[in-house]
């Protein structure tokens, strides 16, 4: 029974020790208007930033989705595998004009070749 115990101890401890790091719903954080020292103390430092003349990115990479069967599968001694998608802020002028999936709106977050516009300033 001790055995059974110990093992339900480290399943769980286990479980809970795993930093799966930031989660999408971060972006609830961020609003229309809001300077970029907002967002950064609403919802931390980017993966990246992107800028270009006066519209800037802060690029974030966030779990969407979790699934614990693996770490339940190996009592949790492996972490659950996580679901990432990129997440943006533009800001213009210092302040959010839009934010979103990437993705969402049409947007690309992605380099633009001398000849061409990014699909983001579209």
């Amino acid at each position: 029974m001790k055995l059974y115990m110990l093992v339900f101890v480290v399943f769980i401890t286990g479980c809970a020790a795993v930093d799966i790091g930031p989660k999408s719903n971060e972006m609830n954080k961020v609003s229309m208007g809001m300077s970029k020292d907002e967002v950064l103390s609403g919802i931390g430092q980017p993966s990246r930033v992107s800028a270009n003349e006066e519209v800037e990115y802060l690029i974030y990479r966030l779990v969407d989705d979790v699934d614990y069967t693996v770490s339940s599968m190996t009592l949790g001694l492996a972490p659950p595998e996580t679901q990432k998608s990129d997440y943006f802020v533009k800001l213009k002028n210092n302040k959010v004009v839009s934010y979103g999936r990437v993705g969402d709106f049409g947007t690309s977050i992605e380099p633009a070749s001398p000849n061409k516009r990014s699909k983001v300033d579209r």
